[in-house]
């Protein structure tokens, strides 16, 4: 699967986070599972590559919700750097990482042994070649 990349619009749109029983992501030795709904905007969301601050590259425009994934639209800067991500993007290179800061998990009745995120703060997104969610 690849992104949806507007070069003249310097857009990257796609999934960031799949919802439903089978999609568990591994974080630090921790497995969460997301549901419709857990994301609290509370600031200006940044789009960084590799979840670093120093490589920030624009920002996030829009965030919808699917039954099967929460999708984003972020625009990227111009100059090298965004250059480059945008091209990778494109082929299929980068994929959508989400940052969070988690306020409120629970036992997932559907998966033993995961968090169910019932709520949480997205700080970041982020575009990389190595996903918490295997997008390829």
């Amino acid at each position: 699967m690849t992104l949806d990349v507007d070069l003249v619009r310097r857009t990257v749109a796609g999934p960031a986070i799949p919802y439903g029983p089978e999609a568990v992501c591994v974080n630090l030795g921790r497995r969460y599972r997301f549901q419709p709904g857990w994301a609290r905007l509370v600031r200006p969301v940044r789009l960084l590559r590799d979840h670093d601050e120093a490589q920030r590259l624009g920002e996030l425009l829009t965030l919808a919700e699917t039954p099967d994934a929460m999708h984003v639209l972020a625009r990227v800067r111009r100059g090298r750097a965004g250059d480059r991500a945008l091209a990778l993007a494109g082929e299929g290179r980068l994929w959508f990482s989400a940052g969070v800061e988690l306020t409120a998990t629970v036992p997932d009745p559907l998966n033993q042994g995961v968090r169910l995120v019932l709520g949480g703060d997205l700080v970041e997104i982020t575009l990389t070649d190595r996903p918490a969610f295997d997008w390829r």
